[in-house]
């Protein structure tokens, strides 16, 4: 009702100036190297519960818009570029945490094992993406990575 949208439009005035999505050209434009990851899941596997890959409401709310203002490709191969790697990795396991944790969230249908296995990949990624000055992002696991 008009309440909704009354208060829909307050809540994205006061958040704009934290909203990623306002800056994704500009960093974009400016960064020779960005590595983003997302926890898409599978059929087994929820996606990420914690930052939406889409969202029903809003066309730039979530990673995937994020990620397209960007420029970011999805890559499942290892790649590298000496000018710089701009690259999306999607995950089929695995959760929001799961940078830093084996931890599983109940209901998500994801396992200690294959979280783990996130866990080590991500890690692996981010490691030597940074080792690489941003030339490289290794996959090392793809049995955790959308094809």
């Amino acid at each position: 009702g008009p309440f909704s949208a009354v208060f829909n439009f307050a809540a994205q005035t006061i958040l704009d100036a934290g909203d990623p999505i306002n800056y994704a050209s500009t960093i974009a434009a400016n960064t020779p190297a960005l590595h983003m990851m997302e926890v898409v899941g599978d059929d087994v596997n929820l996606p990420d519960q914690t930052i939406p890959n889409t969202t029903d409401n809003s066309a730039l709310a979530g990673t995937e818009p994020l990620a397209a203002y960007m420029g970011l490709p999805g890559v499942s191969t290892t790649t590298t570029n000496v000018d710089g790697v701009k690259a999306l990795v999607r995950f089929t396991d695995g959760n929001h945490g799961s940078i830093l944790t084996t931890t599983v969230n109940e209901g998500s249908g994801n396992t200690v094992e294959g979280n783990t296995k996130v866990l080590v990949e991500m890690q692996t990624q981010l490691a030597t993406f940074m080792a690489t000055k941003g030339t490289t992002v290794l996959i090392s696991d793809d049995s955790v990575i959308k094809q």
